[in-house]
């Protein structure tokens, strides 16, 4: 699968989530928030397959906790005989450098409500990148407002890796202060809008041929963003917030 990212310049990084906007629910003061990511993989001149990944994220006083998704296969006589999506969820105090993992239909994993290093869970799962970063000094070719915010346009920007660019590329960054108060970020350096907060990037490739793979590279249109969950019960969340913060209680 890594040739067909050959000659664009962004590369959204490996893992899957979905993201929905901000929401607190009143009656436990919990706040949650969804990822998403879709990245389209060329399958043909014409044609692509989007490949979506999400995860969900979770306030309650001074804690922080994910929900991850993992394929669990189920085998027999060495034989897969099924896969189903499962969860966990990651838990820790935001000052913390490590965390709780609380495996959801749990079948006797040893490391459910183990203690883990915090950056080994979250480099692993989340959406932050550093290949926006390089944009933050250059000046965007337009600014055009919309409801509470504003989208940033970078067209053709330098690739990172100083290869020619083989296809076009724009670049679009969205800014809302609905999110401003959300310490989750797909890029620190173009997340340092005053009042303001990233949410959404999409960058469009316009096609182009990979002289190397021999390869034609079809139009085509990469996502993050954040968005509201469309809930009004965090109870089974609440619930976990609460074991961590009795297990972790005087430490």
């Amino acid at each position: 699968m890594k040739t067909v990212f050959i000659g664009i310049w962004i590369i959204l990084s490996g893992k899957v989530g979905t993201l929905n906007c901000f929401h607190e629910n009143a009656n436990t003061s919990v706040k949650g928030i969804g990822v998403i990511k879709k990245t389209p993989i060329p399958m043909t001149e014409t044609s692509w397959e989007i490949v979506e990944g999400h995860y969900n994220l979770y306030y309650y006083k001074d804690y922080i906790m994910y929900k991850f998704n993992y394929r669990f296969d189920s085998l027999q006589n060495h034989q897969l005989v099924s896969q189903e999506m499962r969860y966990f969820y990651f838990a820790f105090h935001k000052d913390s450098l490590y965390g709780y993992t609380y495996y959801l239909n749990n079948t006797g994993f040893n490391n459910n409500g183990a203690r883990v290093l915090k950056d080994s869970i979250l480099q692993k799962h989340i959406f932050e990148s550093k290949l926006f970063d390089t944009l933050a000094h250059l000046k965007p070719d337009s600014i055009n407002n919309q409801a509470n915010g504003y989208v940033k346009l970078y067209k053709n920007p330098p690739p990172p890796d100083s290869k020619p660019a083989i296809e076009e590329i724009n670049i679009y960054f969205f800014y809302s202060n609905i999110f401003q108060d959300i310490p989750e970020t797909f890029s620190k350096r173009m997340d340092q809008e005053k009042r303001m907060k990233l949410y959404k990037i999409v960058v469009k490739a316009g096609g182009g041929i990979n002289k190397e793979f021999n390869m034609k590279l079809p139009p085509r249109e990469y996502l993050l963003e954040m968005k509201k969950i469309e809930t009004e019960d965090f109870s089974q969340e609440l619930k976990y917030f609460k074991r961590y913060e009795q297990e972790n209680k005087g430490k």
